[in-house]
């Protein structure tokens, strides 16, 4: 995160890169896919930074899915 705050952008990817790997496929580390995207964005690979947009939402709905059979379901407005 410091990375992308201080500009470097590749460096954010680089970074983030570990926590989207297969190594990690049992954990969620959405901050992972926010700097993605945004990072991408910056470096206006516009198809990149959308492809991963989509993958965050489409873990987040997952995820909420996953959580509605457990219990009761609450609303993300991020999706939104």
């Amino acid at each position: 995160m410091v990375l992308y705050l201080n500009g470097d952008m590749n460096g954010a990817l680089g970074v983030t890169l570990s926590f989207v790997s297969p190594f990690f496929e049992k954990a969620f580390f959405p901050e992972a896919f926010i700097v993605r995207a945004a990072a991408f964005y910056q470096l206006c690979y516009f198809d990149r930074a959308l492809t991963w947009w989509k993958s965050l939402k489409a873990t987040l709905n997952l995820f909420e899915s996953n959580q509605s059979i457990a219990g009761p379901r609450s609303r993300n407005l991020a999706l939104e």
